[in-house]
């Protein structure tokens, strides 16, 4: 498991996630709707692509949807909680 370095959030009818891990392959996963369970994240899965860790951008594009970069001084709760105090992510990516 390698740490994640980036996380990016966005979506237009159901919410994406993009992590970048440190050798900048790129993953990304979805919310499903589970008829029993409600919404819950799909696994982690690699893209293909891979971005310069050097000089990340602040908008990916997925699709149709463009996914901001995420800070630890998110004012979605659920978002700040995967940073920890000194500001790295606490992802972990395959």
């Amino acid at each position: 498991m390698a740490k994640a370095v980036a996380l990016y959030e966005g979506g237009i009818t159901e919410r994406r996630e993009v992590a970048v891990r440190e050798d900048g392959a790129v993953y990304s996963r979805g919310q499903e709707r589970h008829p029993r369970f409600g919404y819950r994240w799909s696994a982690w899965a690699p893209t293909g692509r891979t971005l310069d860790v050097a000089a990340l951008p602040e908008v990916v594009s997925a699709g149709f949807a463009d996914l901001r970069r995420s800070s630890p001084r998110s004012c979605q709760v659920t978002v700040a909680a995967r940073f920890r105090a000194d500001g790295s992510l606490k992802i972990r990516l395959p």
